[in-house]
């Protein structure tokens, strides 16, 4: 009896693990990526616009509503980012 290994699933780009240099432009190239959490203080804002400048297709969430957020939100404006915002 021979025995192998089980083929691992088929992933779409998108869902597999991202192995490889995070400092290489390309690297998160077209990538879908979800920021959890814009926050009030920056944080999100900074790794939105990271990811964004990196290609990314990039969905933030917050369970904080648009008005509660605005200060960050207004910072976003412009960036081809999709904003689910008062949920998660």
């Amino acid at each position: 009896m021979t025995l192998t290994a089980p083929t691992p699933p088929t992933q779409s780009r998108s869902s597999r693990r991202l192995d490889g240099d995070l400092g290489d432009p390309g690297a998160l190239a077209d990538r879908a990526v979800t920021v959890l959490g814009l926050g009030s203080f920056g944080g999100g804002v900074a790794v939105t616009r990271y990811l964004v400048s990196r290609g990314a297709r990039v969905t933030v969430t917050d369970q904080k509503s648009e008005a509660d957020l605005g200060p960050s939100v207004e910072a976003l404006r412009g960036l081809p980012v999709r904003l689910v915002l008062g949920r998660h």
